[in-house]
């Protein structure tokens, strides 16, 4: 479960959560995510970060900058 200030997640189908903890997690505000096999992108309008061992673990990732014209 993502957002708004962290991830809870669940390794037994959803009968309990727990929160994920890691600098990376606990200081993104966020509000969406995405999964394509092991790999969970989540993100909010200044974090995104990304774990590749289904939410176990999590990096930030620097968000792309806008070129201003």
């Amino acid at each position: 479960v993502v957002g708004p200030t962290g991830i809870r997640r669940t390794t037994d189908s959803g009968a309990t959560f727990s929160g994920v903890k890691g600098k990376a997690v606990a200081k993104a505000k966020l509000f969406g995510a995405r999964q394509a096999g092991s790999t969970i992108i989540a993100y909010g309008s200044k974090s995104l970060i990304r774990s590749t061992n289904a939410g176990k673990s999590w990096t930030a990732l620097k968000l792309p900058r806008v070129k201003n014209s």
